[in-house]
């Protein structure tokens, strides 16, 4: 069995949730109720492993700031991928985003004339 943090967000797309591993001596009620009892603004501890699941790391969030949270146990699943790893492959390609920047700039900075000429009107 696994236990996750689920956070959703008004500013995710639908299925676009950020899931956390829970450490496996964490408690799920211990987290759910730092989470319930939490004030606007106050950051709860929550304790996280990533996917080399190596050492437990203190994740802090902000529960007011997400629309909804879930902590869960969830089975193992043969073949799924880890959640770490998961959120990876649905974030942009950020090489991608910026060449395609850099595409647009080059193209605006050819259809300039040099500097000291004006245009030409017909």
């Amino acid at each position: 069995m696994a236990k996750y943090l689920v956070l959703y967000s008004s500013s995710h797309r639908t299925g676009q949730e950020l899931r956390w591993r829970l450490a496996a001596d964490a408690d799920l009620e211990i987290v759910r109720r730092r989470l319930d009892q939490a004030v606007p603004g106050e950051f709860v501890k929550v304790p996280v492993v990533l996917e080399d699941e190596l050492q437990t790391l203190q994740l802090r969030v902000q529960p007011h700031q997400f629309g909804a949270w879930l902590v869960i146990d969830l089975p193992d699943l043969k073949d799924s991928p880890p959640p770490l790893g998961a959120a990876r492959a649905r974030m942009p390609d950020f090489s991608q985003l910026f060449r395609q920047v850099r595409d647009v700039a080059d193209s605006v900075r050819e259809s300039k004339p040099p500097p000291g000429k004006s245009p030409r009107f017909p």
